[in-house]
């Protein structure tokens, strides 16, 4: 009997020995794989996954102080239970943050971009609005119901059918469209036409016309050339464009026309205008490349300032042009001098007809996937959101006034919140620690970020009720069973306020979804779409914020002091020191090695990133903030999973540019706990800071 008992104890013994070995043994080789569970806990398993920490009773292996109180505050609100389920449904359990953060986040996301998502959102929220009664809305978005309701009006538009296009083609300078191979045209009607097009529609068919300021003098009111948007890129196939054409000169032109040799002419030339706008000695780099000449040396583009400006007292030899892409300007004069003026008169028709195609009889129906396509909606066909989004176009700033209505308490909340602010005061103070910034060019730099105004979301005065009626009272009223005449009047409108204003809200897309530099570099505007408006207008939503608008603001700001590097000593662009532009240069290396070249704005955007999360840390309260149904995930740790989620599409590219931002990043490392040695958390990093 003891032989039997002294047996068992050794046996224990060994049993005990081994399980501590086994212990020990995972415990080393486990360290290389530890991750940080989202409800505090410490998970030491090799190649753990996600699977199984997730915590959704919002109790269990949350952290606690000493005195075992929980060092967050829970918000169970109706918005927190909501936000907390989405954002803890739409992880991957399955994939551990410190292998790959981006599948970790988007694994589970719908096929679309978070930027036309987001979009989405805007114009949803505006269409339940377009949908119900005029006496309902607000007057922006009575003007707006009233052009949407036309653009949807496809029986009275087949009831009139052509009488309407045809007034619009006389407007244009194109009443004799399509041109045949023997009508005499010389090139001051091609001009003329194009001048008409863009001051009439907005359309850009050779070249695009827009007020601006010299980006080095300063200097305004000029008018700025650059290179037109274009339906057809290089090398891609145009039988489709030829079908377009074809389909246009069917519907429009009369039956005797031989349609085959003018579609395949128009066609022909959307090809090379394509090849001279993609060339790589027509890419223009504004403040490098741009131009300031006078008509004496470029008259070819007379008649075209004639016709835009409609009145020849304003031009003459001694009237100023900025070239933005001086080599296209001078590539498109030999392109037309080998071209037959009514083969580029039928390329600008036809393109006029793509881009008023929703307000046009239903036979050529199957031109407004291209309008479509032009407008950010893919190959969308006819219908609301279409009609929504030439609107939205036609009349910028009562969009903008409406989106404010829909969203005001969440709008009203961030710009009180001043994060525009909060991120140039981020920027600045970590400009204050970069190592390897001479102080010559940090003082520069500091003193441009100063001067610099954060314009966020729309023009200022929207928030202005009068001034907002103001604005409706000026434009051109919708007529009842006048689509496309009501249209004309609305975008030459907004063209001639372009020209006697100097906002810039009035030429930017509001689909458009980054910010840009205002004339001067003066002014950093970020759109509304930048905005998740389907947020909460309450803390931590509006901070949260930051996470995608902020970073999207600073890689703006981050932008224009890099610009100042110059891509080259000469370039006037420059203003960094020999020994700032070497620093930068050697920083670019290491993002250039652990990229391989595939991410030329790399250091952008690792540098953004960490500029919006230094704002956002300077927001964060004293104590944690907490989701219930997402408990287990820290205030930090939301602010990575809404700046992955911001970038969420089906691409494996964006995939990359995600990751690499977050790997070069401690505090996203410290948030998740990566491992040295992890793939979020390699040996070697690129530190931009």
């Amino acid at each position: 009997m003891r032989n039997s008992q002294t047996e068992m104890v050794v046996y224990f013994v060994v049993l005990l020995a081994t399980i501590i070995g086994l212990w020990t043994v995972l415990d080393i080789y486990g360290r290389r794989t530890v991750v940080h569970s989202l409800n505090g806990s410490y998970i030491a398993v090799p190649n753990a996954t996600m699977r199984g920490f997730r915590d959704s009773s919002g109790q269990s292996g949350i952290p606690a102080n000493v005195s075992g109180q929980p060092t967050f505050e829970l918000c169970s609100s109706a918005p927190c239970l909501a936000e907390g389920s989405y954002v803890s449904h739409q992880l991957n359990w399955n994939v551990n943050p410190c292998e790959s953060m981006y599948e970790f986040v988007c694994s589970n996301s719908p096929p679309k971009p978070a930027d036309e998502l987001l979009l989405s959102d805007l114009e949803l929220s505006l269409l339940r609005q377009l949908r119900g009664s005029p006496a309902t809305g607000s007057p922006a978005a009575r003007v707006m119901q009233d052009l949407w309701k036309e653009c949807l009006d496809q029986e009275t538009r087949n009831r009139l059918g052509w009488g309407p296009l045809k007034h619009m083609f006389k407007a244009t300078s194109l009443s004799d469209w399509p041109y045949l191979q023997f009508t005499t045209q010389g090139e001051r009607a091609v001009w003329q036409a194009a001048a008409r097009a863009l001051r009439y529609f907005g359309l850009a068919t050779l070249v695009s016309l827009e007020p601006s300021e010299h980006p080095l003098l300063g200097r305004s009111p000029l008018l700025a050339l650059d290179k037109p948007v274009l339906l057809l890129r290089p090398g891609n196939d145009s039988s489709w464009y030829y079908e377009a054409v074809s389909l246009a000169l069917s519907s429009v032109a009369h039956k005797n026309i031989a349609k085959h040799p003018l579609a395949l002419d128009v066609t022909n030339f959307a090809r090379q205008l394509a090849s001279v706008v993609r060339s790589p000695g027509a890419s223009g780099d504004l403040g490098r490349d741009a131009k300031l000449e006078r008509l004496r040396s470029v008259p070819r583009y007379r008649p075209l300032l004639v016709g835009f400006l409609q009145n020849d007292t304003l031009v003459s030899d001694d009237t100023e042009l900025l070239l933005k892409a001086p080599e296209y300007a001078i590539r498109l004069g030999y392109l037309l001098d080998d071209t037959a003026p009514h083969v580029a008169l039928n390329y600008i028709g036809f393109r006029l007809l793509v881009h008023v195609s929703p307000f046009l009889p239903e036979s050529v129906r199957k031109l407004v996937p291209l309008r479509a396509r032009q407008l950010g909606l893919g190959d969308h066909g006819p219908g609301q959101l279409v009609c929504l989004r030439a609107v939205e176009h036609a009349l910028p700033t009562l969009f903008y006034r409406a989106a404010y209505e829909s969203h005001r308490p969440l709008l009203d909340a961030l710009l009180a919140a001043d994060l525009g602010g909060t991120l140039k005061q981020a920027l600045a103070s970590r400009l204050a620690l970069l190592h390897w910034l001479d102080g010559d060019t940090r003082d520069r730099a500091l003193q441009r970020l100063h001067q610099l105004e954060p314009r966020l979301l729309f023009p200022s005065w929207v928030t202005d009720a009068d001034k907002a009626e103001q604005d409706v009272r000026q434009a051109p009223h919708v007529i009842a069973g006048e689509g496309l005449r009501s249209y004309a009047r609305i975008t030459k409108h907004l063209m001639q306020r372009r020209l006697h204003s100097a906002d810039p809200w009035l030429g930017q897309a509001p689909s458009d979804d980054q910010c840009w530099l205002g004339p001067g570099r003066r002014v950093l505007y970020v759109p509304l779409t930048a905005l998740n408006a389907s947020a909460p207008a309450q803390e931590p939503f509006v901070l949260l914020q930051l996470a995608r608008l902020g970073e999207r603001a600073s890689r703006c700001l981050v932008r224009l002091l890099l610009d100042g590097a110059g891509n080259r000593a000469e370039d006037p662009r420059a203003w960094w020191t020999p020994a700032a532009r070497q620093g930068l240069a050697e920083l670019r290396k290491c993002y250039t090695l652990q990229s391989r070249g595939e991410r030329p704005t790399a250091a952008e955007e690792s540098a953004a990133l960490v500029v919006a999360h230094a704002a956002f840390e300077a927001r964060m309260p004293a104590l944690d903030f907490r989701l219930e149904n997402a408990v287990s995930m820290s205030l930090d740790q939301l602010f990575f999973i809404h700046y992955t989620l911001g970038y969420c599409a089906a691409d494996s590219d964006v995939a990359r540019r995600v990751n690499l931002a977050l790997l070069n990043f401690g505090g996203f490392q410290r948030a998740f706990t990566c491992d040295v040695g992890t793939p979020m958390n390699p040996r070697k990093s690129c530190d931009f800071w």
